[in-house]
């Protein structure tokens, strides 16, 4: 998960707990609290530009399926053909699946998921993605 918004100027670990001290010279805690001093977090996590072994295939993302909880999700599906974008609210009980229609297609993808003004959210269970794929024939 990357971390950005602060200015850590020193970094200090004891029993467990990681210690940073910020730009404005407080000590705060790692992994406590919902803002960086007032700031809310922006968070994503980021799949790698993936091709899934398959050079010559062409890959048309069609709809991507998860359960989770927590705020405003979104997604950025990122393929040669451009970036799309959905914002969607958790679906909160581990029976509810969140579905989302994408498009965009190219040789490799690249997903994006990332919080809405500071809000939480927690993928359950992983992604399922549905696409079509064609081989290309030279």
């Amino acid at each position: 998960m990357v971390r950005r918004g602060f200015t850590a100027r020193g970094l200090y670990s004891a029993g467990g707990t990681l210690y940073l001290l910020d730009g404005a010279g407080r000590v705060c805690r790692f992994e406590e609290g919902e803002t960086y001093d007032g700031t809310r977090i922006d968070a994503y996590w980021k799949t790698p530009m993936t091709d899934l072994d398959s050079k010559a295939v062409n890959k048309r993302l069609e709809e991507l399926y998860l359960r989770g909880s927590g705020g405003i999700l979104s997604v950025e599906a990122v393929t040669e053909s451009g970036t799309v974008y959905n914002e969607r609210l958790m679906p909160g009980g581990s029976e509810r699946i969140l579905e989302l229609g994408l498009i965009g297609e190219g040789r490799a993808f690249q997903l994006v998921f990332r919080n809405v003004n500071g809000s939480h959210f927690t993928i359950d269970g992983g992604v399922e993605l549905i696409m079509d794929i064609q081989r290309r024939v030279l």
